[in-house]
């Protein structure tokens, strides 16, 4: 599973259109009449980002990262 490290390209009140720097794989990321996402699939899109050191999350955050600081 490649995860991808996304750059924003272009960013409006109802999209964002985001472009991976490795693979260039482009994401649209549509938000709805209050300005909301699915919060659920930006976050597996974006698990380099969201990762954090401890918690749920830990085992992803090592991978890209190393041994947590914690």
């Amino acid at each position: 599973m490649h995860i991808h490290n996304y750059a924003i390209v272009q960013s409006t009140t109802h999209a964002t259109v985001e472009v991976c720097t490795e693979c260039k794989k482009k994401l649209i990321t549509k938000q709805d009449k209050k300005g909301r996402i699915d919060n659920i699939s930006y976050l597996k899109e974006h698990a380099r980002d969201t990762a954090q050191p401890t918690g749920a999350t830990a085992n992803t955050f090592k991978r890209f990262y190393g041994k947590s600081t914690h």
